[in-house]
């Protein structure tokens, strides 16, 4: 997919008749001086990313980190999202399966995760000579498992999203102010999250969940989690897609069998975020 070029600006007249939560982000992120913003080409890091270069043009930039973790066609979307929109960006590689901490999969994975990635962003954000590192929480993650959120908090990454009391919905209607093209992108989640807890994590095993939510996804599907269960493939999708999967299972089946899965299943409890937590 290819981001058609995008103009955006903060226009203040159009900010102060939003609410006060946008006059407080702009003055949040003021105070921070010079940023660098932990981004991914989702909604929230975008969002974020491009509300810093309308306050802070200058003195702002974004880094992604690229890892087995994230899909080939996430990283690659991301990049050309930010190409679109002017924003600088870096690209910081992650070494995070070679941790056999983090490989073993206990439910300290993520909080193991984000430590690393803090340290890269943090390093990445001296050698530009920039102050801060942010991150796109918001406060409804805050009501979510989520044990990397205290490692970033112990690195001193700053949450301008929660410092300004802004939600998930809040931040996609800015995204849609700004006319961004993820104003209404769905989620995304490492592909680790696929994987129960307790069981190991190998770059090969990463790579068929990947292949396979790639594939579904080619078919019209739009939210999809492969979850692996042993031999098992637990497909999540929104209800709304469930007659897409039945009319494409057969392709569906034979796909997931080349890439590691014995059986197939369909969750008929739909998507649901952090199921395996």
């Amino acid at each position: 997919m290819r981001w058609e070029q995008s103009s955006y600006s903060i226009v203040p007249d159009i900010m102060d008749s939003f609410d006060e939560k946008i006059r407080k982000l702009k003055d949040v992120i003021n105070s921070a001086g010079s940023l660098l913003v932990s981004y991914s080409g989702g909604v929230d890091s975008t969002v974020l990313a491009v509300a810093a270069k309308g306050v802070l043009p200058a003195r702002m930039s974004c880094a992604l980190i690229d890892s087995p973790l994230v899909s080939r066609s996430e990283i690659r979307e991301a990049l050309e999202l930010a190409e679109s929109l002017s924003l600088p960006c870096s690209v910081i590689k992650s070494d995070i399966l070679e941790d056999t901490e983090f490989r073993e999969n206990g439910r300290d994975r993520c909080y193991i995760c984000k430590k690393k990635m803090s340290g890269l962003l943090l390093r990445e954000a001296e050698m530009l000579g920039l102050e801060h590192v942010a991150d796109g929480s918001n406060i409804s993650d805050l009501t979510k498992f989520r044990p990397g959120f205290q490692a970033s908090e112990e690195a001193g990454i700053i949450h301008p999203f929660i410092e300004t009391g802004m939600d998930k919905e809040d931040i996609r209607k800015l995204a849609r102010i700004y006319r961004l093209p993820v104003s209404e992108k769905p989620s995304y989640s490492c592909l680790a999250s696929r994987v129960p807890y307790g069981d190991q994590l190998e770059e090969e095993i990463l790579g068929e969940i990947e292949a396979s939510e790639d594939f579904i996804s080619s078919l019209g599907v739009g939210q999809v989690r492969v979850r692996k269960h042993g031999g098992i493939a637990r497909i999540e999708t929104d209800p709304g897609d469930f007659g897409l999967i039945i009319s494409n299972s057969d392709e569906i089946s034979s796909f997931l069998k080349q890439n590691g899965f014995r059986f197939e299943t369909l969750d008929l409890d739909g998507f649901v975020s952090g199921s395996m937590d």
